[in-house]
């Protein structure tokens, strides 16, 4: 039999988005290996979990929630039996509220911040459902994992090309032109007159 659980949690003094990267890696890790499937939303301060999977599975792990020492003020918003899952792709899922979230607050309680103490059961199911569907990427938030890579990284310098040499030497492309030789002109004395005959001879008359 399916069953789904959400509860809601506050979070030690201890416990910051560090550890929560811890306890949301072990979830996935956990609940892959037990068929539970779920999301977990988290504020820095209070913890909105669902959980599906097989009625035995979901009591087991809900009995060990409640004595790890990283939460405390543990309700029961929903159990129920359902038919089939609602995050079935997902063995923990990340929906990180934020600033951006506070119409979808107000969609479902009565004030504009994350307090899921405040709401009904179907109420937070469908901010769950909502949570899940507006995070691009449903596994551990960017900001948690290694420091990403500056975007402006130092180029290796670049080796220049080597030159290009034609496939065909250019003598046999271009035939080479025997030399012209130009023709004898007589020197001239500067100022000097010409002669007629030499005129006549240059002009081939």
């Amino acid at each position: 039999m399916l069953v789904r659980l959400i509860y809601a949690s506050t979070a030690t003094e201890n416990v910051g988005m560090t550890e929560f990267k811890v306890i949301l890696q072990q979830s996935q890790v956990n609940n892959n290996r037990r068929d539970l499937t779920g999301v977990l939303a988290f504020n820095s301060k209070i913890f909105l979990q669902g959980l599906e999977g097989s009625r035995e599975e979901v009591n087991e792990l809900y009995t060990r929630l409640l004595r790890d020492t990283r939460h405390h003020t543990v309700a029961v918003l929903e159990y129920a039996e359902i038919e089939e899952r609602e995050w079935a792709q997902w063995s923990m899922g990340f929906a990180a509220p934020s600033a951006d979230n506070r119409a979808l607050f107000l969609k479902y309680s009565g004030q504009s911040v994350f307090n899921p103490y405040a709401m009904g059961g179907v109420a937070v199911k469908k901010l769950l459902g909502e949570l899940a569907g507006k995070s691009i990427t449903m596994s551990v938030p960017t900001s948690l994992a290694a420091p990403v890579p500056s975007a402006i990284t130092p180029m290796a310098p670049r080796t220049p090309p080597p030159p290009l040499r034609p496939s065909v030497p250019v003598s046999s492309v271009i035939p080479a032109r025997p030399p012209v030789a130009a023709s004898p002109v007589p020197p001239t004395t500067a100022g000097a007159p010409t002669a007629p005959g030499l005129l006549d001879r240059l002009l081939n008359r």
